[in-house]
């Protein structure tokens, strides 16, 4: 059964020991691992186009160095949940990818929400539009949302971002997280206290979380008041903050 203060040698052992050993799977979750992005690493660079599995991603990640001590301090890791991907098919056998649509999307009742790939067809997907030139680099604000960022997705979304989704999947994501058909409400409490160990308040969540993501072309954010019951979720195929803005806006006319 996987713990979250397991070291990430029970998992991964291509690791290397020095560093899957002291490295938790609590501080994966909490973005103190070590690691922060792999953006700017020159094998991700030259391979960004044919990354299409976990496997794919963990032949680099590996081989990464740690930026500070694990769990010394807090750095926002795209690296460290791509690991937790990894974790993932280890610990349940399964693909990363089959085992969210099993044990997330299909209880929560999301239907439109998954990791597609780049050169597959799919229905009434949207396009994103930036004012990005290049993976990494931007244009002048000005010019306008006129280039698609077709070119700048990953292949295939990844334990770390790029899958898809829509509003109403999102809220039946939230509602499900908030009924316990996800999570017990013990693990409910430790998720919503940022993988602190907490007790859980019976048959209630307390306070609200705001979360929200983006990159070329994509942005999301949510917002969820638990004691108020009111939820936000904002949609955007332009580039980041728009979405998020948008949702502090409507969050003050609605609560402040």
């Amino acid at each position: 059964m996987l713990d979250l203060d397991d070291p990430l040698a029970k998992y991964l052992l291509q690791f290397p020991p020095q560093v899957a050993q002291k490295i938790t799977i609590r501080h994966l979750l909490q973005h103190r691992s070590g690691w922060g992005a792999y953006w700017d690493n020159e094998t991700f660079l030259a391979r960004r186009s044919r990354l299409r599995t976990i496997d794919d991603y963990m032949a680099f990640i590996k081989d990464i160095p740690l930026d500070f001590e694990p769990g010394t301090r807090q750095q926002y890791s795209n690296t460290g949940y791509e690991v937790l991907g990894a974790v993932i098919e280890k610990a349940s056998g399964r693909d990363y990818h089959d085992y969210v649509r099993r044990y997330i999307y299909e209880p929560a009742g999301m239907e439109n929400t998954d990791a597609y790939e780049v050169d597959t067809s799919v229905v009434n997907l949207a396009l994103g539009y930036t004012n990005k030139t290049a993976f990494g680099g931007w244009a002048d604000r000005g010019e306008g949302y006129e280039r698609e960022n077709t070119s700048m997705k990953p292949v295939k979304g990844t334990a770390a971002g790029g899958g898809y989704s829509t509003a109403g999947d999102l809220l039946r994501f939230l509602t499900a997280f908030r009924t316990y058909k996800l999570l017990n409400p013990r693990f409910t409490a430790i998720m919503q206290n940022e993988f602190n160990d907490v007790e859980p308040v019976p048959d209630q969540l307390r306070g609200a979380n705001a979360f929200a993501g983006g990159a070329a072309g994509i942005n999301a954010s949510c917002y969820v008041d638990y004691g108020r019951g009111g939820v936000v979720i904002v949609l955007c195929n332009y580039d980041p903050p728009i979405a998020e803005e948008v949702t502090r806006r409507i969050v003050r006319m609605l609560w402040q």
